[in-house]
């Protein structure tokens, strides 16, 4: 089902902005009243070992752990049992001032990865042909060098992009039984925080929503 807009929720106590997914209400990308900013991807490449299992829909996890105030919160909440009520994912957790923190969820482990700016972009693809991961970070890739910088205008473009072409491998993605169908844009400051939410393809035009949050500094 198409994905609700983006809204203001509290979980316990903790408002946070989220769109949702249309099917079984979780998201997949989300910012609290703190600045924590989290995001999951789905894995392609790992399994379950073969066990069938009634899995939870992993956008679930992300609002059981959007209440964190801090990046060691998100990874005290997460081991093997709790992840293993899931398929495999990527969740990627951010707060400024501080280095990018990603946790894969690969079936069977989980593997927390500190200092994690290296690994950026992160995206996933279902496609088996070919490897799209790696075509997209190589544009990525290129795009910085030209640029010698990662800017607000380069993040912006590089997710319209329709580099090689339009078609699976581009960030802008359009395949005949998928396509690109959304683009957030979070922005954090010390004062405050705003969620974009764009309903559409990125290289589609569309009326965006425009939600904000005060921000909460916590103070160590």
């Amino acid at each position: 089902k198409p994905a609700a807009a983006p809204r203001i929720e509290q979980r316990n106590g903790v408002p946070f902005i989220a769109p949702l997914d249309g099917d079984h209400g979780g998201s997949w990308i989300a910012v609290n009243q703190f600045g924590l900013s989290l995001g999951l991807l789905y894995r392609f490449d790992d399994s379950s070992g073969g066990i069938i299992r009634d899995y939870k829909s992993r956008g679930l996890l992300l609002h059981e752990l959007i209440d964190c105030s801090t990046l060691k919160m998100v990874t005290e909440r997460i081991d093997d049992a709790k992840c293993s009520r899931f398929r495999p994912f990527t969740l990627v957790a951010l707060v400024t001032g501080q280095p990018a923190m990603v946790l894969e969820w690969t079936g069977s482990e989980t593997i927390t990865k500190s200092h994690a700016e290296n690994l950026m972009p992160i995206t996933s693809s279902s496609l088996q042909e070919g490897n799209v991961v790696l075509e997209r970070k190589g544009q990525f890739q290129e795009m910085t060098l030209e640029r010698s910088k990662v800017d607000d205008d380069l993040l912006f473009q590089f997710h319209r992009s329709h580099l090689p072409e339009r078609g699976p491998a581009s960030v802008c993605m359009h395949r005949p039984d998928a396509r690109t169908v959304s683009m957030s844009t979070v922005t954090v400051t010390q004062k405050a925080i705003e969620f974009v939410y764009h309903p559409n393809s990125p290289c589609q035009p569309a009326t965006a929503d425009r939600l904000q949050l005060e921000r909460t500094t916590i103070v160590s």
